[in-house]
């Protein structure tokens, strides 16, 4: 019959004494029945060590195994939370000296060239919704989230274009924006804004300056824009105009080719 001892609180089996000093043993655990199981792997142990019931309860012990990786783990976490903290800080204090820079600057531009210069600010931190940009022959108005598909052709979609903040001769602040995001190809006057109405309003102030063509009576029916009636039968009268002049021209051609075919003769 099995002999049982304690060594290190592990509950062990003694298979046999080796010498006065050694011990030769199995370690013993509790299955799910809570019955003895003894370990197959016999190990040498020394003999002076092991008792005869466990020096502290097993429950002490685990719980201050427990309790010491409860304050390891929570010191890691309060270390990491107070480096994620200072970097933090000083991520809010590089965004706050930034913006109190831009504030100051923004204060001595003019009112007009200040409004243009926050809308820089608008647009870094993702608050414009709507973009409306001066082409030669009528403006686009378009939504911000398609601003990458502006401009592209034959299928050719070049991703964010290259948006530019310029400064006039006259001191008045323009962006513009370029074809491809290198600053190549050709570029257009654009204008932000957060709301629809607003961007509207500027695609409708835009529309009215351009000089009237068959793309801009086009655009104007679109958005239900009444264009100016003056301008508009000067248009119609000029292109009457053009139309006889090119009747003219082809009848007097006509006339010249009929002569010509009737001085051919057959012999």
């Amino acid at each position: 019959m099995e002999t049982f001892k304690f060594y290190e609180n592990r509950k062990v089996a003694i298979l046999q004494q080796i010498n006065s000093t050694q011990s030769l043993v199995r370690e013993v655990f509790l299955n799910e029945k809570g019955e003895d199981v003894i370990a197959k792997e016999p190990f040498v142990v020394s003999t002076i060590n092991l008792t005869d019931s466990i020096l502290t309860s097993y429950k002490v012990g685990m719980l201050k195994q427990y309790e010491e990786d409860y304050e390891k783990t929570i010191k890691e976490w309060e270390y990491k939370i107070e480096r994620e903290e200072i970097r933090l800080k000083n991520e809010y204090d590089k965004v706050y000296h930034l913006t109190k820079a831009v504030q100051e600057l923004a204060s001595t531009l003019s009112n007009e060239n200040r409004l243009e210069f926050i809308k820089l600010l608008d647009f870094m931190s993702g608050s414009i919704e709507w973009v409306v940009a001066n082409e030669y022959n009528v403006p686009k108005i378009i939504h911000f989230n398609e601003l990458n598909l502006y401009q592209s052709w034959e299928g050719r979609i070049e991703g964010m274009k290259l948006i530019t903040l310029f400064g006039m001769p006259n001191g008045k602040l323009q962006y513009m924006l370029n074809e491809y995001r290198d600053g190549s190809g050709s570029w257009k006057y654009v204008f932000f804004y957060h709301e629809e109405h607003e961007a509207f309003d500027k695609f409708k102030e835009i529309l009215l300056s351009k000089n009237i063509s068959e793309d801009v009576i086009k655009a104007a029916k679109e958005y239900n824009i009444t264009l100016d009636e003056s301008k508009l039968k000067e248009f119609y009268s000029g292109k009457k105009e053009y139309l006889q002049n090119e009747i003219d021209k082809i009848t007097q051609n006509l006339i010249v080719y009929k002569e010509r075919l009737e001085s051919i003769t057959d012999n």
